[in-house]
């Protein structure tokens, strides 16, 4: 704390401050001094082991984080704003940003997804949280000043301390200030107030919205894939009215006529940095914790990442550690390739009777993985029973780069139950007395069929809107992806005729 104070009045003394902004610093760090006065020194020792310093380019201070509002780094002391030069030795992963995919070849594994990386991640430490089991990873800057898990907001402990693992590749890094941030989750619940848990709504602070960068693979991929089906072209459409076997009645079916043909796409499908998560407890989808809306905030604007330096967690941000491999993720890689060639297909399937999907195979040409931090800001909130038990963990996200915003919330039940009945009876009065006045009579049983059926659309949507759990990642269309020498094959196989299916 001496060493602070001495460089704040030399500061002082050569004008690069003011009296104001010296005296306003001199109490933050007295204020910082008591808050670290019950820290263990065991946690000042852990990060010591890890420090690596860099300072401000104006007054040497190491006392600055990254300001997405200015897009720069931002001195606390000094108040300059910089950018930090990129050591050699980190250059080389602007190479992973490569747009070009249509000649990539072979597997390649960046050296922040390597398993045979000895070095260590430095200037950071990480901790495991005892409560929920994140792996939180902090700056030697100011990770003894406030050990806090963002993710369940329990304590954390100096004997919590964890192997930081590998350095990523590259980070995008927050666009969206905190105050545009807190702004936006504010906004997102107060839409829904009227059916978000009074106890929630008596709780939220928007203060307690904190940025974390989480882990994801960035991948790029070359690959040939083939795609068969069958596909109807409609030769004729025709009605024919019969007599029923009592004679009583008539009834009508529509007959179709129509040739079918085998198709066949062939073609190299390139996709250009899909990011997954790399984090096995984010990734998994649980029935007490709605982490699936990490997924939904995104896309990424990758393009921007940068290559990764530890100073990007400075100042109070935070990531999660990275706790999955290349071959963890590689599944899941397939299958979404697969349903993207569906989708670039599908436009050069003209066929108007319906099409059919029964084959698709993918080889791999070339595979590009590359580790990224991505930046949210978190809001989370544990809901608790009537008798005190834990029910659900919840999160509000915006990303950080965009603003998108999603979360789930704990839902009011009593007003969800109350706005389903509203419109069933709405639907019963309509249906039992205003149409009867019309000269339209309907049968009491579905009246009280389409009443029910209101009532659970209503809760139904109305449970969607809080919790948002029916909501994912679309991968297909949020990733960029391209389809390149394209052959095709359309043979006529059959013609049927007076078919009654409307599609092949």
């Amino acid at each position: 704390m001496a060493d602070k104070q001495t460089e704040l009045k030399a500061m002082l003394d050569q004008g690069l401050i003011t009296q104001a902004d010296y005296d306003q610093q001199m109490a933050q760090l007295n204020s910082n001094h008591l808050d670290q006065a019950d820290v263990k020194p065991e946690a000042t020792k852990q990060a010591a082991k890890f420090a690596v310093k860099t300072t401000c380019p104006n007054c040497g201070s190491t006392d600055f984080a990254w300001q997405p509002s200015l897009q720069k780094f931002a001195c606390n002391y000094c108040k300059a704003q910089f950018e930090i030069e990129t050591p050699d030795y980190l250059a080389k992963a602007a190479a992973l940003k490569n747009d070009e995919v249509y000649n990539l070849s072979g597997k390649t594994v960046s050296v922040g997804l390597s398993k045979a990386v000895d070095k260590e991640n430095v200037g950071i430490v990480t901790y495991q949280c005892p409560n929920c089991g994140a792996t939180i990873s902090f700056s030697t800057q100011d990770a003894w000043s406030s050990i806090k898990c963002e993710w369940c907001r329990g304590e954390i402990s100096a004997e919590n301390v964890v192997p930081n693992g590998y350095n990523p590749d590259l980070v995008v890094r927050f666009e969206v200030a905190k105050e545009q941030a807190q702004a936006n989750v504010a906004d997102f619940i107060n839409r829904r107030r009227w059916l978000v848990s009074k106890k929630f709504l008596r709780e939220f602070k928007a203060a307690d919205i904190r940025p974390v960068y989480v882990p994801q693979m960035m991948i790029d991929v070359n690959a040939n894939e083939s795609i068969q089906g069958l596909g109807g072209v409609l030769l004729n459409m025709y009605t024919e009215t019969y007599e029923s076997d009592d004679g009583k009645s008539t009834y009508s079916v529509t007959y179709y006529d129509y040739d079918v043909y085998q198709w066949e796409r062939h073609f190299v499908l390139g996709i250009n940095d899909l990011t997954l998560g790399a984090n096995e407890a984010l990734s998994q989808q649980s029935k007490t914790s709605t982490n699936n809306v990490i997924d939904v905030v995104k896309p990424f604007d990758t393009s921007k990442a940068v290559p990764y330096q530890h100073q990007y967690l400075q100042g109070g941000y935070r990531s999660e550690r990275r706790t999955l491999d290349v071959d963890d993720v590689t599944p899941d890689v397939q299958k979404i390739a697969i349903d993207m060639g569906y989708s670039q297909v599908q436009p050069t399937l003209n066929y108007d009777h319906g099409v059919r999907y029964d084959n698709a195979t993918m080889e791999v040409n070339g595979i590009r993985y590359a580790a990224v931090l991505c930046p949210i800001w978190l809001y989370s909130y544990y809901e608790y029973d009537s008798k005190g038990n834990f029910k659900r963990q919840h999160y509000c996200v915006v990303n950080g780069q965009t603003g998108k915003t999603i979360g789930s919330m704990p839902i009011n039940v009593t007003a969800q139950i109350g706005w389903s009945i509203a419109g069933a009876v709405a639907m019963f009065v309509l249906l039992f007395f205003v149409f009867p006045f019309g000269g339209v009579d309907i049968d009491i049983k579905w009246i009280l069929g389409l009443s029910v059926a209101v009532f659970a659309a209503i809760a139904y949507f109305t449970y969607t809107a809080v919790r948002n759990t029916d909501k994912h990642n679309d991968y297909v269309r949020n990733t960029e992806n391209e389809m390149f020498d394209l052959e095709s094959s359309d043979v006529w196989v059959d013609r049927v005729i007076r078919s009654t299916n409307p599609s092949i």
